[in-house]
């Protein structure tokens, strides 16, 4: 299955081992996200966060569709601007064809949020 993707740039996975993974990604300046979001103070929507979230998790482990199913949680804590390096670290926990992630992501000026997600394989 193919995932249709809004992130203009792919993250790079510098990690993972059976319960955790690290992603990279140096966000675009030129990124359309960022325009009008907000005019005068550009930062990457919160939903975009979430994405970058799956993204790393599906490099993680590419070998099963994995879907949003639920945001249990989502603490937004600095905003995330262009040109910023955007760290993702994951806390996984497999439940066969279910996969509780914690997220936190960061920036090179601090933590920017944390994200309890729940994903489900599309494919299951």
């Amino acid at each position: 299955m193919t995932f249709a993707s809004p992130l203009a740039t792919g993250v790079t996975l510098l990690h993972q081992d059976r319960s955790s993974a690290v992603a990279r990604v140096r966000l675009d300046p030129g990124d359309p996200a960022f325009t009008g979001h907000y005019p005068g103070f550009p930062v990457l929507p919160g939903v975009l966060a979430l994405e970058y979230a799956g993204a790393a998790l599906r490099a993680a482990r590419p070998d099963r569709a994995w879907e949003l199913r639920e945001i249990a949680n989502a603490r937004f804590r600095r905003p995330i601007r262009p040109g910023d390096v955007l760290t993702i670290s994951l806390s996984l926990a497999d439940a066969g064809d279910r996969m509780a992630v914690q997220a936190q992501l960061s920036t090179e000026h601090g933590p920017a949020a944390d994200l309890r997600l729940e994903y489900a394989d599309g494919l299951a």
